[in-house]
């Protein structure tokens, strides 16, 4: 029969080792705790990531984010049907460009090659350069606006209204045009990007 003093003895041993075995458990579970953490922390960021790269790649088509080959007007989403440029004035680097919109409605936008390509232009302030052609916007549907950027003249648009084109290839006759009109209580957006018909 075990004695007081030997049971004791056992009984210490037993509690040490669970002590022990607790204390490492409760180290184990820590660590664990810890990687699980940190895994976790990767998963989130790996998921953000792939969040921003996926915004990034709908962004590659050009627009930046914009609606891609139409034109808003009044709230209206129209559709180009037809891109021209005129192929005479081209060759000669100024840029005379047509949209047809679903709506029946003809876009045209005039610019020089050499200042204007790739330049922002405020549509609100005439042009102070006198060589080449001056900036044109004129849109022809059941309402007639036009803008044009003539020295002196006044028959700007609205504060916010810009317009850009870039010439992408020009023996392809690919353009990039980007712009915002507000005039007469009236406003527009458009983005092309894409090829033009020589006409």
């Amino acid at each position: 029969m075990l004695s007081f003093y030997s049971f004791n003895r056992h009984f210490r041993i037993f509690v040490a080792r669970i002590l022990v075995l607790t204390n490492k458990n409760n180290q184990i579970m820590k660590k664990l705790f810890k990687l699980g953490s940190l895994l976790t922390m990767v998963m989130l960021l790996a998921m953000g990531t792939m969040v921003t790269s996926c915004g990034d790649d709908d962004d590659e088509g050009g627009g930046g984010g914009k609606t891609i080959n139409k034109v808003v007007y009044d709230g209206k989403e129209l559709t180009v049907t037809k891109a021209v440029y005129n192929l005479n004035d081209l060759n000669n680097n100024n840029y005379d460009l047509y949209l047809e919109l679903s709506d029946g409605a003809e876009l045209n936008i005039q610019l020089s090659g050499d200042k204007h390509d790739n330049q922002l232009i405020d549509m609100t302030k005439p042009e102070t350069d006198p060589e080449g052609w001056y900036w044109y916007f004129e849109y022809d549907c059941v309402e007639y606006i036009e803008a044009k950027g003539e020295i002196g003249n006044s028959d700007l648009c609205d504060a916010g209204s810009t317009m850009k084109v870039r010439c992408l290839n020009k023996e392809a006759g690919e353009f990039e045009v980007e712009f915002k009109v507000i005039k007469s209580g009236h406003t527009m957006n458009g983005f092309y990007k894409g090829k033009f018909e020589p006409k």
